[in-house]
Parts: structure tokens; sequence; C-alpha cells
């Protein structure tokens, strides 16, 4: 579980794009597992995917995983 919270922390001070569409579908991959769900709440996941959100990315692949992220977190916190 350690290794959500070290991606997660690279995933908030990283600017490369392809960088962060991995750990974004890292995390999309994880939501669907309880406890790994219950760890991305215990980081405060869904604040990184909305600092994330109003970040200005140019691949639009990063958009609709950001935006996919926020609604699943923002239904099942």
């Amino acid at each position: 579980m350690n290794v959500i919270e070290h991606i997660a922390k690279i995933l908030d001070f990283s600017n490369k794009e392809k960088i962060v569409r991995m750990i974004c579908m890292i995390f999309l991959n994880l939501k669907e597992d309880s406890l790994c769900l219950e760890h991305l709440s215990m980081i405060n996941a869904l604040n990184l995917v909305i600092k994330l959100r109003n970040r200005p990315w140019v691949d639009e692949q990063i958009k609709r995983i950001l935006e996919q992220l926020f609604e699943y977190f923002d239904q099942n916190y």
C-alpha cells in the first residue's frame, strides 16, 4: 500500500504528461479494489485529481482519465 502513496507524491509533483497518464491509469485500475480505494481515500486522491484537472493538458486522454477519476472518487468518498 505504500506504493500508492509514493506514486501519488510523484503524480503531485510531475509535469511530464507520460508519467501523469501512466499513474492516472494505475489509479483508474486500483479504484476497483476496495482496499486500494480505501488507501486512495486516506491519501486524499480526490484533492489530487482536482488539482490535476486545473492544470492545462495537451493530451486529451489525461483529461478523460482525470474526469473519470473525479466522478468515481466524488461518488464513492
